[in-house]
């Protein structure tokens, strides 16, 4: 019998990200696994880790950088009601830029400003953006995990979302000191 083991692997790619699915085939006589293996990674396409707190877009865009780790968690932000536009993301398509609504001092809704328009952005857009606006809405801030395959889109809308709230933030601080 031969020790070479057969195997089969898929590499899908893509802007920012990549999946791998391998498959082992078996041998004749070897008992089959119950389901195919599969690992994705995810990193940008700029080298900064997504944990760094800072925006990898705005970053590669040469726009500065909004931290994103602490400075929104849900516990004890509060937020003046209105709606804040946030910073404008320049992405290699397009500006990118969100408006945040606050309500009762909650974040109740997220739309988008701008975006780019392009065909290939425009699809990704559609899928991503109520994701993440959805996440953002649950954790009451733009502390919020990425979406597969939306790399730029994702890292702009946190960055963007989190100028809108700091904005919130900076309004209800105001008028609690103002009463």
């Amino acid at each position: 019998m031969s020790s070479i083991k057969p195997f089969i692997a898929l590499a899908l790619t893509g802007i920012g990200s990549a999946l791998v699915v391998t498959f082992k085939v078996p041998s004749p006589g070897m008992e089959l696994a119950a389901a195919p293996t599969a690992s994705a990674t995810t990193s940008t396409t700029t080298g900064t880790p997504a944990s760094s707190g800072t925006s990898a877009a705005a970053t590669a865009a040469g726009t500065a950088a909004t931290p994103t780790s602490d400075s929104s968690s849900s516990s004890g932000t509060t937020y003046s009601d209105g709606t804040y536009t946030g910073s404008a993301v320049n992405e290699p398509w397009g500006t990118f830029q969100v408006q945040a609504t606050i309500s009762n001092g909650k974040l109740t809704a997220v739309a988008l400003a701008s975006a780019p328009s392009d065909r290939h952005s425009g699809q990704i857009n559609s899928y991503a953006v109520a994701q993440l606006t959805q996440e953002a809405v649950t954790a009451q801030s733009a502390n919020i995990d990425a979406v597969s395959g939306a790399t730029w889109t994702s890292q702009s809308y946190e960055t963007s979302l989190q100028a809108a709230l700091d904005a919130a933030t900076a309004a209800a601080a105001a008028q609690q000191n103002a009463g």
